[in-house]
């Protein structure tokens, strides 16, 4: 019975430090590209390289580090494939996690500054201006018989600045947990006032060619901007270059705080 429990012992473990070797090398290459692999399974590469060569060669000599380390820490020791597997995942998992996360984070980070060091190469070239300083609080106006003292002003809840009429702040993006890049915000601005009632007057004849025309004071000084939420920089460009084209106005872009 002894003999038979240690035949079988000897058969389910493994001591051979090429076995280790491979196992370990397996273990190394599981944890440096399945986390990529999830991005095949859930989202269209259509345009990305996923695994490019030398992410590839970089896998592979991890894996080779992964075992080297299992041959080292195991040698000699009789271990299940099971266990030697585990072993050889557990930490290097987590590392190879972070060096994906870590080299994800810094391909988009690239990508963000290429696109906002081209769209500020476009908005030199299509004349655009960006107004500067940013603004820290658009306050919608709204016509009023009193000056903006009327009675609707002392009842909670019915004031001047209605929801419809006030400029929404990031609108709801809803639950993203993805890496995500703070961008600037702008909005379009569509023409300048000298006065609370010039700006209402011209937002007004504006409508007739931007809908979303809406008068604004945007510190000491009033503004005609197309309402709605703040865009990114790109959007806003584009969507300023439309309303150029269109209207024939001289949109500029106003960030945002």
């Amino acid at each position: 019975m002894a003999q038979a429990r240690d035949e079988t012992i000897a058969f389910v473990t493994v001591t051979h430090s090429a076995v280790k070797f491979v196992i370990g090398f397996f273990a190394g290459m599981c944890a440096a590209f399945i986390p990529r692999l999830g991005a095949i399974f859930t989202t269209d590469t259509g345009h990305v390289t996923v695994f490019p060569t030398d992410f590839i060669i970089v896998g592979a000599v991890f894996g080779a580090l992964i075992g080297g380390i299992i041959v080292i820490l195991e040698y000699g020791m009789p271990k299940t494939p099971r266990d030697t597997f585990i072993a050889a995942l557990g930490v290097p998992a987590l590392l190879a996690g972070a060096l994906n996360t870590a080299s994800n984070t810094n391909e988009l980070k690239d990508v963000a500054r290429q696109q906002s060091t081209l769209t500020q190469a476009l908005v030199r070239q299509l004349d655009i201006p960006i107004l500067l300083p940013a603004a820290t609080s658009l306050q919608p106006l709204t016509p009023s018989s009193s000056d903006g003292t009327g009675w609707r002003d002392w009842i909670p809840g019915v004031g001047r600045a209605h929801a419809a009429d006030t400029p929404a702040r990031g609108g709801a993006a809803g639950f993203n947990p993805a890496i995500q890049v703070q961008q600037q915000q702008y909005v379009i601005v569509l023409d300048e006032a000298k006065s609370k009632e010039q700006a209402l007057a011209r937002a007004k004849e504006l409508r007739a060619k931007v809908p979303q025309a809406q008068a604004v004071q945007a510190g000491q000084g009033y503004l005609v901007i197309q309402g709605g939420a703040p865009k990114s920089e790109t959007a806003a460009l584009l969507d300023a270059v439309r309303i150029k084209n269109e209207t024939g106005l001289q949109p500029k872009l106003l960030p945002v705080k």
